[in-house]
């Protein structure tokens, strides 16, 4: 009888988007930060790592990428503010962690592990949420770190914002992260669906893991992601299946997109935007990047 080898799958996204960026054209950049993802949470997978490091890991490469909404690359609000929140879930254990409307952390998703670890709470928000993160040795850092990394042109193009990943290790667990920069010249305060369980991120063992990324409200209205695990754990829907059902359902055209893995390592990427950047790769060694649809 031969041994099969034990499989990981990882997949990242880089944000939907509705119109293309006129000023400049970033596409070979793009693969190049969605790669950078990739590797590092494949370097903690490919060594038995778990799922939930690889997550972390993957999504951090994208926060500190100022090419995309999240981290460094996070957008201005009305008042020129910078407000971050990220959701980081464990499907091992069903515990999770996030942060909103963060305006000091490099590394919201950092933040977010913190707060998944104290156990204490699921979500903290605002300058609380920002003296959290400092004590449990989250990197502090001034506005100019976001300021430095802003291009002017960013405010001319439609970006339906966050980054993600979800993860499956050798061991079968699956993990979900979801990190976004915010919606160019929203209200102060605003949080969208990122950093809200179920709406934007969402993980259960042998069920699904699941980032969204798109007009946020429309995800919290119908808690988008863990509507789509509902449908594979109670009607026996592929993970394929009820994530087309949940956008067919909520998510009209140029809304945002998802991605997903199964509890056998499908991996789904699924999107009514023309653009959302997304990459994967998996223990068989099919890896790639694409930037629409």
């Amino acid at each position: 009888m031969a041994f099969q080898q034990p499989k990981w799958t990882l997949v990242v996204h880089g944000g939907a988007m509705i119109e293309e960026e006129t000023v400049e054209n970033n596409d070979r950049a793009y693969r190049s930060g969605l790669l950078d993802s990739l590797d590092a949470g494949r370097s903690i997978l490919s060594v038995g790592g778990t799922a939930l490091d690889a997550v972390q890991a993957a999504v951090t490469s994208l926060e500190d990428d100022p090419l995309f909404n999240a981290g460094r690359g996070s957008v201005v609000r009305r008042g020129g503010s910078f407000e971050l929140d990220a959701c980081l879930m464990d499907g091992a254990t069903g515990d999770s962690g996030a942060v909103a409307a963060m305006s000091r952390i490099a590394n919201p998703i950092h933040a977010a592990r913190c707060v998944l670890e104290d156990g204490r709470h699921r979500l903290l928000a605002g300058t609380g949420a920002d003296r959290f993160a400092i004590r449990a040795g989250c990197q502090s850092v001034s506005p100019e770190y976001f300021i430095n990394h802003h291009r002017p042109e960013r405010s001319k193009r439609v970006s339906l914002g966050t980054v993600g990943a979800v993860a499956l290790d050798i061991r079968g667990n699956l993990a979900a992260g979801t990190s976004t920069g915010g919606v160019t010249q929203a209200l102060p305060g605003r949080v969208g669906d990122s950093p809200i369980l179920g709406a934007g991120t969402y993980a259960e063992n042998d069920v699904l893991a699941i980032s969204a990324t798109g007009f946020g409200e429309r995800f919290l209205r119908h808690s988008a992601a863990v509507q789509a695990a509902w449908m594979v754990k109670h009607l026996s829907l592929s993970a394929l299946q009820a994530i087309e059902a949940v956008m067919n359902d909520v998510m009209p055209a140029e809304s945002g997109g998802m991605i997903g893995i199964g509890a056998n390592g499908e991996v789904i990427m699924q999107a009514t935007t023309s653009i959302m950047r997304r990459g994967w790769t998996s223990s068989d060694g099919d890896e790639g990047t694409a930037l629409r649809f």
